[in-house]
């Protein structure tokens, strides 16, 4: 029987993927790639060994990139507010 905490896992890491998208899971399957950054605009850098710091070709919305934050957050176990304004950690996905 799966437990209440292994449900809740499962449905923050499936949308934690909806979220992050195609192109960004991908990123993050890379070995190559270092960081994945949004800036305040919504467009998503990647830095990788091959490539330096690069543009993604990818524009997020202010609230696609807010609630990305807070899922991002929760799947580390912290939380974002303006006390704590950045989310950093390794997403094991």
């Amino acid at each position: 029987m799966i437990s209440a905490q292994q449900t809740q896992e499962r449905r923050l890491d499936e949308l934690l993927r909806r979220q992050l998208g195609p192109r960004i899971l991908a990123a993050i399957a890379d070995p190559n790639v270092t960081e994945i950054i949004v800036n305040e605009d919504g467009r998503v850098w990647f830095e990788s060994y091959a490539k330096g710091m690069h543009e993604a070709g990818l524009v997020l919305a202010a609230s696609q990139v807010e609630s990305l934050i807070g899922t991002v957050a929760s799947s580390l176990g912290s939380v974002v507010n303006s006390v704590n304004p950045i989310v950093e950690g390794e997403l094991l996905i």
